[in-house]
């Protein structure tokens, strides 16, 4: 029986080392598993705050009365960096501060007072537009006439070349082109107006609304 009791002691020391080994194992796999769980748990902690915090900037600017102006990409009809939305008045400060190499500045006065503008401006020419959510009113120099079969009209004490999409709905758009005399630019100053979402008779009052700055 010693023999027998003597065989079975080393089987044993060598299960409780098995098993001293495997604890220790599993000890280290535990160990790694909650080091990954907590790291992927900073992260997106990290992220939903990153989140959060610009959802909530983006709530705070919306609820805003107003926002500041900010430049966007380059206005098609003067390759000036666009600034908006501004209030007319605001456009109009812009104007008179940056448009300094023609005269007459021109702008239109019958404008919704709800509307937001954007203008592009450089020292020789400018464009400003108005917007509302039925409105759309572009009054740009430099523009040339790209459509044919236009009207002409006397406008300003010149012809000018009046043009509608569609005569049976012109609020689908109208658009206007003349050369306003000019003391300080040799041959005029070449504009364009262009309307939509308003009748034949709306776009005439908008026209005929265009003075020069003071």
């Amino acid at each position: 029986m010693a023999l027998d009791t003597g065989d079975r002691t080393p089987q044993i020391g060598g299960n409780a080392r098995d098993r001293g080994s495997k604890a220790t194992i599993w000890r280290e796999l535990a160990l790694a598993a909650g080091l990954v769980l907590f790291a992927g748990t900073l992260a997106f902690g990290a992220n939903y705050l990153r989140l959060s915090s610009g959802q909530a900037t983006t709530a705070g600017q919306s609820e805003k009365p107003s926002a500041l102006p900010t430049t966007s990409p380059v206005s098609p009809l003067n390759s000036s960096p666009l600034t908006g939305p501004l209030l007319p008045s605001e456009a109009e400060a812009i104007l008179k501060a940056r448009v300094t190499e023609i005269n007459p500045v021109l702008v239109p006065t019958a404008v919704p007072s709800a509307a937001e503008a954007f203008v592009s401006a450089a020292a020789n020419r400018y464009s400003v537009e108005y917007k509302t959510p039925s409105l759309d009113i572009v009054l740009s120099t430099g523009a040339k006439e790209m459509v044919s079969g236009g009207t002409t009209q006397k406008f300003r004490g010149v012809e000018a070349t009046y043009y509608v999409t569609d005569p049976g709905a012109p609020q689908e758009g109208q658009l206007l082109f003349w050369t306003e005399p000019s003391l300080l630019n040799r041959g005029g100053i070449r504009y364009f107006l262009k309307a939509g979402g308003m009748s034949a008779a709306q776009f005439w009052q908008l026209a005929n609304s265009i003075r020069p700055l003071q």
